[in-house]
């Protein structure tokens, strides 16, 4: 069975890999608060914006 999820979270959707999906959409959980749904992208939004930061180094870094 954990082959299969690791499998399944591997999968594009929209060209998005499912595992992002599934961090996004569980910020908007039954009964979440504006303040947690809020913090919650905003941690996205750092996560990407590292990601992003550690792409272009390692491109510059890159011959």
């Amino acid at each position: 069975m954990s082959d299969f999820i690791v499998e399944l979270m591997s999968l594009s959707l929209s060209s998005i890999p499912a595992k992002h999906w599934q961090s996004f959409l569980k910020i908007f959980a039954d009964g979440a608060q504006t303040v947690a749904i809020e913090r919650g992208l905003v941690s996205i939004k750092r996560a990407v914006v590292e990601a992003g930061a550690d792409e272009a180094k390692q491109s510059r870094s890159t011959p």
